[in-house]
């Protein structure tokens, strides 16, 4: 949990030094993004079940604005987007971990 924990941390600073660089436009798409990863990783855990199984369901399942953020991110910068993209559903994954565990340890 404290690793998990420390690279969310971590995520979030690298996150919030890349937001300080982002359009407006990118800035809404991000943050649809994480509303995604939140809405489903409490509507998706039944509380049981293995958290990185859970995780990997609820970041496919907010693929699609991953993807957009993605490409109004990057848009007019010739730079590899699907290893951005890759990269960005690697890190989804990572945080609908950290909602999960964040949303039980909250209901004990």
């Amino acid at each position: 949990m404290k690793k998990l924990l420390f690279s969310f941390v971590l995520g979030a600073m690298a996150m919030n030094a890349m937001a300080q660089a982002m359009s407006p436009a990118a800035k809404e798409a991000h943050t649809r993004s994480l509303q995604c990863l939140s809405k489903y990783s409490a509507q998706l855990d039944d509380g049981v079940s293995n958290v990185e199984t859970i995780a990997k369901v609820v970041a496919n399942s907010c693929r699609e604005e991953s993807v957009r953020f993605v490409d109004i991110w990057t848009a007019g910068v010739v730079v590899d987007k699907q290893a951005i993209l890759s990269k960005v559903l690697t890190s989804n994954v990572e945080s609908a971990s950290f909602y999960i565990l964040s949303n039980r340890a909250s209901k004990k």
